[in-house]
């Protein structure tokens, strides 16, 4: 049924001259992250107050799990956030929670189907489109900085972290900048797409360069845009971060060599962030 509704507005749109545009996104751990208590407030803003609501109080409360590995068994800890697997309220709840999504973005519909959230945006100029989607993309990178922030003043408080660098601090913890971490995620996905690991077409996102006299032979061409929102994309964003991979430090022989060679290399010039923190 869903399916018959989708299809029906795009051909709408297409019958009105539009494009549309559609965003998947892929909730992390979705069903174990609901948190309890702004799961029942939102239980009763819906209507549901009383003895019904004493009911979810109850289910939702006092749960305990274990973890066993054979003959091993963990202490049983409480469980104060997510909702109880292999149950038909599961999905119920878990749509009762993220419903109000829909208000936080303004410019596209939204499609909920349990934690498969799809977004749609429609428009009769493509470059609109796009910055359409660079403004819900925002959101992504708003929370990205939000976590930092976090990471940022926890360690801070250890003891003896105070007067150190955020980078220092990190280094000494053996931890990783988020930012860090969405850039090797976006090395290790072009190079899937360069050396053919993934069913898509090179030539759609990259063309690389044919006379390349210096660095490694697989550096790309960047293209030029007048459109300031395509900076941050990831066809656009990944090629200068790709093109300076120093050829003395990563492998590109097998994905595997490149994953773990690229954690050697010195990115920072690449981090929009401030680090001196």
């Amino acid at each position: 049924m869903s399916g018959m509704f989708f299809w029906d507005s795009v051909y709408e749109h297409c019958d009105n001259h539009e494009i549309t545009m559609g965003i998947y996104l892929d909730l992390q751990k979705a069903f174990d992250t609901v948190n309890h208590l702004i799961l029942l407030k939102k239980l009763s803003i819906y209507g549901v107050r009383g003895t019904v609501l004493k009911w979810f109080t109850s289910y939702l409360s006092n749960r305990k799990q274990y973890v066993a590995i054979k003959s091993y068994e963990s202490a049983f800890e409480t469980v104060n956030c997510g909702v109880p697997q292999g149950s038909i309220l599961r999905p119920l709840l878990f749509l009762i929670y993220i419903n109000d999504i829909q208000y936080t973005v303004s410019d596209a519909k939204l499609k909920l189907f349990a934690d498969d959230t799809n977004l749609f945006l429609h428009d009769f100029d493509l470059t609109k489109l796009f910055s359409k989607a660079f403004s819900i993309g925002q959101i992504s990178k708003t929370l990205q900085s939000f976590c930092e922030q976090v990471q940022r003043r926890f360690t801070k408080r250890l003891q003896g972290f105070r007067d150190l660098l955020y980078t220092k601090r990190f280094r000494l913890l053996n931890l990783q900048l988020l930012e860090v971490c969405r850039l090797h995620f976006d090395l290790i996905l072009c190079y899937k797409i360069v050396f053919g690991l993934m069913s898509i077409n090179v030539a759609d996102y990259f063309e690389v360069c044919s006379a390349s006299t210096r660095g490694h032979p697989y550096k790309l061409y960047r293209p030029f845009s007048g459109c300031t929102s395509r900076s941050s994309f990831f066809s656009m964003r990944v090629i200068d971060v790709w093109n300076d991979l120093p050829t003395d430090v990563v492998n590109f022989r097998t994905l595997e060599s490149f994953k773990r060679t690229i954690q050697l290399v010195d990115i920072s010039n690449h981090l929009t962030s401030s680090l001196n923190q």
